[in-house]
C-alpha cells in the first residue's frame, strides 16, 4: 500500500519558522518534522509514498534526495492551492486504483497504522483518540462551589480525529476539484454511512502531537524528550 502525505501547506501559524522553509521541513528536536510523520508507515511496512506538495515544493524534493534510498517518493506539485480535497483528487493517477493510508503531515503520533482497515462499506477509516482540552477545567458543584481544579485534562469519551487515515479509491468519487477533505468528502461520506474509525488510547501509550503552532512545536519537544523517542 502507499502512504499520501499532505504536505502543501505554508504553516503560517508556524512564521517565522517557515519562512524560510516549508512547514513539513521544520525540525522538531533537530529532525524534521515530516520524518516523524513517515515513522508509523516505515515501521508497518510502507516503502511508496506520494506527497502532496505547494509551498517551497523544492526543499522537500531536496530533503528525500539523502536517507530514503528504501522508498519510493514521487511529488504531486500544485500550481496553485487546491485544498486538502483538491490536492489528493489532482493525483488520482499517481495514487492509484488501490487502497491507500492518507495521513496530514504536520501529526507525530505512535500509531500502528495497520490497525486501520476498511470494513464493508467503509470508505474511509480513521483514526482517533481521546480529546486533550486546551484548557484548565474548574470542577464545580450545582450550587458553585469549586472542588478543585484540572489542569488540561485527557476527556472522557470525547474523541478527535488524529489525522491518518486509511481508504478506498471510492474516496475520489467524493472528493472537490477545489477544497476541503473534511468538508466535504468526509461530511458527505458520513452521511451515508461510509465513515468508521479505530479507536487508540493515550492510556495504552499513544501519544499525538498535532504541529500547529510554535507552542504545540515547543510543547511537543519537550514530551517527545520525556517519551524517550529516537530524536
Amino acid at each position: 500500500m502507499k502512504a499520501v502525505l499532505i504536505v502543501g501547506g505554508e504553516g503560517k501559524r508556524l512564521r517565522p519558522l517557515t519562512d524560510s522553509v516549508p512547514k513539513a521541513l521544520v525540525e522538531i528536536n533537530n529532525r524534521a518534522l515530516i520524518d516523524y510523520v513517515i515513522d508509523p508507515f516505515k515501521r508497518a511496512g510502507v516503502d511508496s509514498y506520494v506527497l502532496l506538495c505547494g509551498y517551497k515544493n523544492e526543499d522537500l524534493i531536496r530533503h528525500f534526495s539523502f536517507g530514503y534510498d528504501w522508498a519510493t517518493i514521487d511529488f504531486s506539485m500544485e500550481d496553485k492551492p487546491l485544498g486538502t480535497g483538491g490536492s489528493i483528487k489532482a493525483a488520482e493517477n499517481m495514487i492509484g486504483k488501490e487502497d491507500f493510508y492518507l495521513a496530514n503531515g504536520d501529526i507525530i503520533t505512535n500509531i500502528d497504522v495497520s490497525k486501520l482497515s476498511n470494513p464493508k462499506g467503509s470508505v474511509v477509516d480513521l483514526s482517533v483518540i481521546e480529546m486533550k482540552s486546551p484548557f484548565g477545567v474548574v470542577n464545580a458543584k450545582p450550587d458553585g462551589s469549586v472542588m478543585g481544579f484540572s489542569e488540561k485534562p485527557v476527556l472522557d469519551n470525547v474523541w478527535t480525529s488524529m489525522g491518518f487515515y486509511r481508504v478506498t479509491h471510492e474516496l475520489f468519487d467524493y472528493l472537490p476539484d477545489v477544497g476541503s477533505i473534511e468538508t466535504v468528502a468526509f461530511a458527505n461520506l458520513s452521511r451515508q454511512s461510509k465513515i468508521t474509525c479505530k479507536r487508540f488510547s493515550r492510556k495504552d501509550g499513544i501519544y499525538w502531537f498535532p504541529i500547529d503552532t510554535i507552542k504545540a512545536k515547543e510543547e511537543a519537544e519537550a514530551e517527545l524528550i520525556s517519551h524517550n523517542t529516537d530524536i
